[in-house]
């Protein structure tokens, strides 16, 4: 047994024991995939890497070192026949398999590294400026990073474009490697194949500490995606560093101790941007945060200082003993609003917020219109999903609009608006009071004959309902719409239904009907506010706690 032999059998152990923990890591982190803080690191892509990386750490490596064994001995034992065929083989693992399954490995971590750095830099983009100026403008129509998260930031867009690059780069580079192997050529040009190999090996490399030294720092992300995409570089670096170590010893002749840092190299590159993702990543994850996850709050979870002491202390003295309670009272405070808002951007769910604002105002304002036009208007009978926000809350420049400011062109066109910067006062179309009718006496302001005062009839005027429309078409196309950038999440159905009312211009909607218009989807995202807020009151105990 040859030294170089005992090199091989030990880079064959040390490339089965590492693939034992890769399929140890992927068995825990699909464990782990109902938690929010896995949803939003790509997991499909930590998967497609870790699958390819076991079948290349457990197959592809193992018979790569074990064959140059096998073809050693046979060639010394005189039996070329089979040592041609091994050879073979070795030909077509050097020159196609391993650089195409390398290429795959680096390229698919720099896309996931380029994602979640497109996810910190829209995280930057959305902490820039307070919430309020997010419903009082249209920043979404005009910030670079929501505007492309449909493309730059989207994994079937990227992941396309990547397999067609990579799909062409491996088999050119796999044919001409292989001519290379099989024929005399100019050293010139094995030189600069041999460039070329190394180029695109080490481009994704190279792409990383780019993206390394452009990404925002000091985020306070609460999914932790800083501190993964921090952990990725650098052992991606550490993995940079053992191939130069290779080269040099390469240069001093060491061709043994050579061959043992290629080896390591090959094996730590590959393996160990899926193993931070699938092992160290899920390990960092403390109990606490996965108990995050449960229903409820504790009903010992009580906090002893700071803006959430008394939380559930209405304004009269008396106490709530709901979450959803908790929540009415937050929606009344202007600083634990600015709290939850800031918490639930950094978790990377501000359109669910800056959503709900937008719908409870729009529901809010149809409210005030319908009582306006009519005093008799009972709200008990027909409002659901009903929350008041606190005095002086921004308003949204799409609820809020002004009829002189908004217009929506012909049937088929697409709606436009004039930016406001700064909503101070709420901008309500001013409706006519000319006549005061008493019960029973007109259609568009009535009770209907033998009716009470909760069967009232509604016919709010054109200029009004054409105003409702405008503002309802861009909340569509704001949050509802699953091509926007601030798309919420919620069912198909809902979405379909919207969808529907969206291209029917809103017509079929009575004047009651615009009350309810987003009940459904209010009732989703208060169920994202809770689990939000649940999560932020559970942080705040920790810190607390120590």
């Amino acid at each position: 047994m040859t030294p170089f032999n005992f090199i091989c059998i030990g880079m064959v152990v040390l490339s089965i024991m590492t693939g034992l923990i890769q399929i140890w890591g992927l068995g825990r982190f699909q464990q782990l995939m109902f938690l929010p803080i896995i949803k939003r690191r790509f997991p499909r892509i930590v998967q497609t890497e870790a699958r390819l990386l076991m079948l290349m750490l457990s197959i592809v490596i193992p018979i790569t070192f074990l064959n140059k064994i096998w073809i050693g001995q046979l060639v010394s034992d005189g039996d070329r026949d089979i040592a041609s065929h091994l050879q073979l083989l070795q030909n077509i693992l050097s020159a196609i398999i391993n650089p195409a399954c390398s290429y795959f490995l680096s390229h698919i971590e720099a896309m996931r590294l380029w994602l979640l750095f497109y996810e910190l830099q829209l995280l930057q983009s959305l902490q820039d400026e307070d919430w309020g100026k997010k419903i009082m403008s249209n920043f979404w129509r005009h910030d670079f990073y929501l505007r492309h998260r449909h493309t730059r930031g989207n994994v079937r867009w990227v992941s396309k474009w990547l397999f067609l690059y990579w799909a062409t780069m491996s088999t050119v580079s796999g044919f001409i490697g292989y001519y290379v192997l099989l024929h005399d050529v100019h050293i010139a040009i094995h030189a600069c194949f041999q460039l070329v190999k190394t180029m695109l090996l080490f481009f994704p490399l190279v792409f990383i500490a780019y993206l390394w030294k452009r990404a925002p720092t000091k985020q306070c992300d609460a999914l932790m995606i800083e501190e993964e995409f921090n952990a990725t570089c650098y052992v991606v670096a550490v993995g940079v560093v053992c191939y130069a170590i290779s080269f040099l010893l390469m240069e001093l002749g060491q061709e043994l101790a050579m061959y043992t840092a290629v080896g390591i190299s090959w094996i730590f590159t590959a393996a160990a941007p899926s193993l931070v993702a699938t092992v160290w990543m899920p390990g960092r994850l403390s109990q606490r945060m996965i108990s995050m996850h449960g229903a409820t709050l504790c009903s010992g979870m009580v906090l002893d200082k700071g803006l959430f002491k008394d939380r559930d202390l209405n304004a009269d003295g008396s106490r709530v003993g709901t979450i959803h309670g908790e929540l009415e009272i937050l929606y009344k405070s202007e600083p634990k609003m600015k709290a939850l808002g800031s918490w639930m951007i950094r978790r990377f769910a501000a359109e669910s917020f800056l959503c709900f604002i937008e719908m409870v105002q729009f529901k809010e304002r149809v409210v005030q219109m319908i009582k306006k036009r009519n005093p008799k208007f009972s709200e008990r009978s027909v409002v659901r999903q009903r929350h008041h926000l606190y005095n002086h809350c921004p308003r949204s420049s799409i609820v809020f609009n002004s009829i002189n400011r908004v217009r929506l062109q012909e049937l088929g066109d697409e709606v436009v608006v004039e930016v406001m910067e700064e909503v101070k006062e709420e901008t309500v179309v001013e409706i006519e009071e000319e006549e005061k009718k008493t019960a029973g006496t007109d259609s568009t302001g009535c009770t209907a004959p033998g009716g009470t005062d909760t069967d009232i009839i509604f016919e709010l005027e054109e200029d009004i309902v054409r105003s409702l429309r405008q503002s309802a078409h861009l909340i569509f196309e704001k949050y509802v719409d699953s091509r926007t950038d601030l798309a919420i999440n919620i069912g198909h159905q809902m979405r379909q239904h919207h969808c529907a009312l969206y291209k029917d211009h809103y017509a079929s909607l009575s004047s009651t009907e615009w009350i309810t218009l987003y009940d459904d989807v209010l009732a989703v995202l208060e169920d994202y506010i809770v689990q939000s807020y649940m999560t932020m009151i559970r942080k705040l105990k920790e810190i607390e706690s120590g």
